[in-house]
């Protein structure tokens, strides 16, 4: 089955006016090497691991590590964002649910939730900015008692959804564990040295709702930024021990 990957609506551009303010009183500088951000697509840039269609699962799970990313310098705007997260999306990817965390051009690194029925779109950003290095839990659990999906971060719930995504949308669901930029010229988040590293990837059983732990050759591997940029760097997929862990960074 070829891979998916879902476009990002608004994915920045809804933060409230509190938020801003915190973020920008203390902006990172953008310093990315390559200065012009160049061509973006529609459906942005993404490196990690997937399944595009998994029967088995309706929920998932990862904890990952927070790494500084970053961004190309000629788009000043806050769609010009890097990130890294957790979700599951409709086959379609016309919905999904993530959570992860992401800075855009002079922010810092914050937390983020975002849900997508296809025909609603519910976005929410944390408020504190991100030490890099530390590791949080980010879930997206299918909660039986409101026949709805929530986003979870550590134990803090992010996002409830209104709708049921078992009629919202389409089936088989696509667990996905990536990072993503609005360009590639933009650094994904963290080095060779010390990467965004993803572990206990686990997906939510859809038999049983309990969590288990991903088994070993079930997700793919995809990379839209392998190729060297200008700069003479690219962004950098690697697996480690045990499966199905792995890094992601620029270098």
């Amino acid at each position: 089955m070829p891979i998916r990957l879902r476009r990002v609506v608004r994915a920045t551009v809804a933060v409230v006016a509190a938020v801003a303010t915190l973020l920008l009183a203390t902006p990172l500088t953008a310093s990315a090497e390559v200065a012009t951000c160049g061509t973006r697509s529609a459906s942005n840039y993404h490196a990690g691991y997937l399944n595009p269609g998994d029967p088995s699962v309706e929920g998932d799970y990862a904890v990952i590590s927070t790494r500084y990313g970053a961004v190309c310098d000629s788009d000043t705007t806050s769609g010009n964002f890097t990130n890294e997260y957790a979700m599951i999306a409709s086959n379609d990817l016309t919905g999904w649910a993530q959570d992860g965390y992401l800075r855009w051009y002079g922010s810092s690194i914050v937390f983020f939730a975002q849900q997508s029925s296809g025909r609603t779109l519910n976005t929410k950003f944390g408020t504190t900015a991100l030490t890099p290095g530390s590791t949080n839990f980010y879930y997206n659990k299918w909660d039986p008692s409101c026949f709805c999906i929530v986003d979870v971060i550590g134990r803090t719930l992010y996002l409830k959804s209104t709708w049921n995504p078992y009629t919202a949308w389409v089936l088989p669901f696509s667990p996905q564990f990536t990072g993503e930029a609005t360009y590639r010229s933009s650094d994904l988040a963290g080095t060779a040295s010390a990467p965004a590293n993803y572990t206990a990837i686990s997906g939510q059983e859809s038999s049983t709702d309990a969590w288990q732990a991903y088994p070993c050759g079930e997700l793919q591997a995809v990379n839209d930024g392998s190729a060297r940029r200008t700069d003479g760097k690219s962004w950098h997929v690697t697996a480690t021990t045990p499966c199905p862990n792995f890094n992601v960074y620029t270098g």
